[in-house]
């Protein structure tokens, strides 16, 4: 399975990302870079405020650091979209994208044969 790394830019700091993630391709991968801004601009607390996220980008790359695709973010946030929640900085939002993302993907498990079953239980 690729690995694909989504490193935030914003235009006074870069947040690379270290541990990347193992996806199908890369239409998975575009749809994470796309989950992650919308993320970011959610638990940001950014969405109440006047915020310009024109110049706000993930760059996906690949496991030898190959850039893919540059996700742009949405220049407008539809207000009322989501509710917005302060945070501490980026490595707490980093973890709440992760612990939704793992909540969304089926787990494999071995059934009392000993088989391997992939899906929810």
């Amino acid at each position: 399975m690729p690995h694909f790394y989504f490193h935030l830019c914003a235009p006074d700091q870069d947040f690379h990302d270290p541990i990347g993630s193992d996806l199908s391709d890369v239409r998975a991968a575009h749809s994470r870079a796309v989950l992650l801004a919308d993320r970011i601009m959610v638990f940001s607390g950014f969405a109440d405020q006047v915020r310009d996220f024109r110049r706000w980008t993930v760059r996906v790359t690949d496991a030898h650091q190959n850039l893919l695709m540059t996700v742009l973010f949405p220049v407008h946030f539809p207000r009322g979209k989501w509710k917005s929640s302060a945070s501490e900085g980026a490595r707490p939002m980093i973890f709440d994208l992760d612990a939704i993302v793992t909540a969304r993907r089926p787990q494999a498990r071995l059934t009392a044969t000993g088989f391997l079953q992939s899906g929810r239980p």
